[in-house]
């Protein structure tokens, strides 16, 4: 219903954009808040301290928390991923789609294998991304 109302349609590409944004936003968002608050407060204290209030974040915050970020843009790009081969499944494209369109359907088992492993080998990236943190 959300879809309907917001797009038109409850199912292809623009009811899935509608859910992968709503699924992607608040874990993207929460992982980056992470990356954020993991900065040390002391490079905050000596920032406020220089008098640089306005520039903490450009100049402090973000360089510090660079390669936390970069991480987490990393762990939510494998779960959008993922989330893109549930969405074929309402004809939303993606990779399951291609594993469903063109290898299930034409009988194409090497495609429909060499897919369906690519999803596995990302969806297990993404689980050990989460157990390492």
């Amino acid at each position: 219903p959300v879809t309907k109302f917001i797009v038109g349609t409850r199912i292809g590409t623009k009811a899935a954009i509608v859910s992968l944004v709503i699924y992607t936003a608040p874990f993207l968002a929460r992982l980056l808040e992470n990356s954020l608050l993991d900065v040390n407060a002391g490079i905050i204290e000596a920032a406020q301290a220089m008098g640089q209030y306005i520039q903490i974040v450009i100049h402090f915050v973000l360089p510090e928390a660079f390669a936390s970020i970069i991480l987490a843009l990393t762990t939510g790009t494998i779960a959008l991923i993922g989330a893109t081969a549930m969405a074929g499944y309402i004809g939303g494209g993606g990779i399951g789609n291609i594993a469903l369109t063109y290898g299930y359907q034409t009988f194409n088992f090497p495609l429909m294998f060499s897919t369906v492993f690519i999803l596995i080998a990302v969806s297990y990236t993404h689980l050990r991304a989460h157990e390492t943190r």
